[in-house]
């Protein structure tokens, strides 16, 4: 099913969503902030377009169905709900530099003064990768101020190429250098393994790691303290919840995971492999299962076959929707309904927002002269338990992004 696609015209480097502001650093090493509600309520005048706007591109948990599947079950509801978002994919949408200006919050310099290799917005801080290290600005969401103040924190002066925050903590890829994760009460980030890192992405309380030709986890679970345990807490607020504490497993290699090598990558409860006939293995992932038998924690689900040309791949994720493979000059994304979205022509940087709770079903692709912000909407009427591809759904979220 193809998604509805908005083109914002500029020449852009990155982009972040957070609370309803779009983040928007162009090549001109300028980062601009522009008030996101604002910009999709304006695209229609007309009130029904206008709410389908607003559900797929500020709303997307909203109709994932858990509180209507009742309603859903009905004959000819779920078409008639998806109607109006099929309508709208048909439908060229796009924005102006001259439109967009009227929407501006904020622009200012880069504050990393580079253009970033990663970003990430957490827990109301705006982090940055660049040459210098790892970057924290404090990001005020409401304010028109947008940042606490515009001089970053360094936290590190290491040299990496991307990160992922979960957890009050960052998973930080330092290409040779290898994993490191920075948690928030560390002085420093503390190196995790020296294998070669290129991406990482957290499977719940995990770390898994991916490099162009294998993959490895850096495996962790939660272990409940009792009161007699070191670090219990006695005087919390909320003494009636369990208290946790991460306890390591140790690495866990992509050929122990897969029976073979390749390039690989996962995100909560599934691991993909790149076959070498252009197919891909996906094993689900049982954190339960982690602590006290590993090798149980991996089951092999399925092979989608002949997808793609394994020796093209530039880089690879998935989100909710689907997966994503980009290689030189084109963006797939296979879809969780089985059904595959092509995006040709050069992609400068794509970004999915999995950790978010309103806009995890958006997809930023930065291309020469635009942004294209496309927001798929086929995942909310899918039986989460059932679907071959993307991450699995959980019923009442509380993610913050």
């Amino acid at each position: 099913m193809q998604p509805i696609k908005l083109s914002i015209e500029g020449d852009y480097w990155d982009s972040q969503i957070y609370r309803g502001r779009l983040y928007l650093w162009d090549m001109e090493n300028v980062l601009r902030v522009y008030d996101w509600d604002a910009i999709i309520a304006a695209i229609s005048s007309d009130p029904g377009v206008r709410s389908t706007l607003d559900l797929a591109f500020s709303r997307s948990n909203y109709l994932y169905g858990y509180d209507f599947k009742p309603l859903f079950a009905q004959p000819g509801v779920k078409q008639s709900i998806l109607g109006p978002f099929e309508a709208l994919s048909r439908v060229d949408l796009g924005v102006t530099r001259a439109q967009l200006l009227p929407f501006m919050v904020l622009g200012i310099d880069n504050p990393f003064n580079q253009l970033p290799d990663d970003t990430e917005i957490y827990e109301k801080s705006l982090y940055g990768l660049t040459r210098a290290g790892l970057l924290e600005l404090a990001v005020r969401p409401t304010s028109k101020k947008v940042f606490t103040s515009i001089v970053p924190l360094k936290l590190w002066d290491g040299q990496a190429i991307a990160i992922s925050a979960k957890r009050r903590r960052l998973a930080i890829a330092a290409l040779s250098d290898g994993l490191f994760e920075y948690g928030f009460d560390y002085a420093e980030p503390e190196n995790l393994s020296h294998r070669h890192v290129d991406a990482v992405n957290w499977m719940y309380s995990s770390i898994y790691c991916t490099s162009r030709d294998d993959g490895f986890m850096a495996a962790y679970h939660w272990e409940t303290l009792q009161p007699s345990d070191e670090g219990f807490e006695l005087t919390r607020s909320d003494a009636d919840r369990p208290q946790l504490r991460r306890e390591y497993d140790g690495i866990i290699g992509g050929e122990e995971i897969f029976g073979a090598t390749g390039m690989s990558w996962g995100l909560d409860d599934k691991v993909y492999r790149v076959t070498q006939d252009g197919g891909l293995d996906v094993v689900a992932f049982h954190q339960s299962k982690l602590k006290d038998n590993p090798t149980e924690a991996f089951n092999p689900l399925t092979t989608l076959e002949n997808l793609i040309d394994h020796r093209e791949i530039i880089s690879a994720g998935s989100t909710y929707f689907g997966i994503l493979v980009e290689f030189d000059r084109s963006l797939i994304v296979l879809g969780s309904d089985s059904q595959n979205v092509h995006l040709y022509g050069p992609v400068t940087r794509w970004r999915v927002f999995p950790r978010s709770i309103s806009y995890e079903n958006h997809l930023h692709v930065i291309r020469d002269s635009c942004i294209d912000v496309l927001a798929f909407f086929h995942d909310w009427f899918l039986d989460q338990d059932e679907k071959p591809a993307g991450i699995h759904h959980e019923y009442g979220r509380k993610y913050r992004f």
